[in-house]
């Protein structure tokens, strides 16, 4: 794949962060049943890290791949993320892990044939894929892909100044449809046993 070995070679660190990341990190705040996490292309592990701190959930598990060994090196020894590995497409076929949410930020722009990508980051996935990609095409290992015809629908958007790129954030439910229902209507149960719970204290602390 030409697109990635021109970027093995042009590595750099990524650490910097923009509006469209601490963006995309409240909206993964906000999503239900969030306790694991995966990132395809997690460079230095710096997203990550940042959905750690944001979601200040205990036993999230944060796991990633990355072509660069620099890279992976910056997420180990800075950020203590055990959970990111060396690996590119050829290792996502071979997990076996399932992850609550699973992510991509301005990977599959690089890669001209994504169709088979798209479909081990669903087999991943418990409950979300959300990729994060630009929509117009700035070089020559830039490709500009349609990712609602794979069932993605986009969520939010943001301009990059770093590159002078608009990016997309698409997000799919990979949950069954019946699944999405039942956790719908547990939801609102147990929403409905908080408020009776609390009016029952309320009702004691007036009787007192």
């Amino acid at each position: 794949m030409k697109s990635k070995s021109y970027y093995d070679k042009q590595y750099k660190v990524q650490l910097s962060l923009n509006a469209g990341h601490r963006l995309f990190y409240r909206y993964a705040k906000s999503l239900m049943h969030v306790n694991s996490i995966f990132e395809f292309g997690c460079n230095s592990g710096k997203n990550l890290n940042n959905l750690k701190l944001e979601l200040k959930r205990k036993g999230l598990v944060l796991e990633g791949i990355d072509i660069n060994q620099k890279a992976i090196n910056v997420a180990h020894d800075l950020f203590n993320l055990d959970g990111a590995k060396i690996g590119d497409e050829k290792t996502l076929e071979q997990l076996t892990s399932k992850y609550d949410l699973v992510f991509t930020i301005s990977v599959l722009c690089h890669i001209e044939n994504i169709e088979l990508i798209i479909n081990n980051l669903e087999q991943i996935s418990n409950r979300y894929v959300m990729l994060i990609e630009t929509k117009n095409v700035v070089g020559d290992y830039y490709f500009k892909h349609n990712y609602e015809k794979y069932g993605y629908k986009k969520v939010f958007y943001f301009y990059s100044n770093e590159n002078s790129c608009i990016y997309d954030a698409c997000l799919k439910n990979t949950r069954s449809i019946l699944s999405q229902k039942k956790e719908r209507l547990k939801d609102g149960i147990n929403d409905q046993i908080c408020r009776h719970e609390n009016l029952l204290n309320f009702y004691h602390y007036l009787k007192k």
